[in-house]
């Protein structure tokens, strides 16, 4: 396409932008039967960076479950979300996991 011309309507050259790109492998993932248990950001963050391509960096945990933390993915996906404590007496801390609506 030489200078001045515009893509045919509908089509856009190049790769996808990272975040277009992230939200729709999240929805692919969370829209599949890998959610009929529960599962961790990092499982998710796992399942998105192998369908992610190498021109981009890894998707990281904090990203997943900042975006999933939101009500979008959940009534986008029909997702339910709770928080359970993990670790040793004294040294609890809480982790989110997901899982499909049944």
């Amino acid at each position: 396409m030489s200078k001045g011309q515009t893509p045919p309507e509908g089509r856009k050259s190049g790769p996808k932008k990272r975040n277009k790109l992230i939200h729709d492998l999240m929805v692919e993932v969370l829209s599949s039967d890998f959610l009929d248990e529960w599962r961790t950001s990092g499982e998710i963050a796992s399942k998105v960076n192998n369908k992610m391509s190498k021109h981009w960096s890894p998707v990281t945990t904090n990203v997943i479950s900042g975006r999933m933390r939101g009500d979008k993915y959940i009534d986008l996906c029909n997702l339910y979300a709770r928080q359970i404590s993990s670790g040793q007496p004294g040294n609890r801390y809480l982790v989110w996991v997901w899982r499909k609506r049944l």
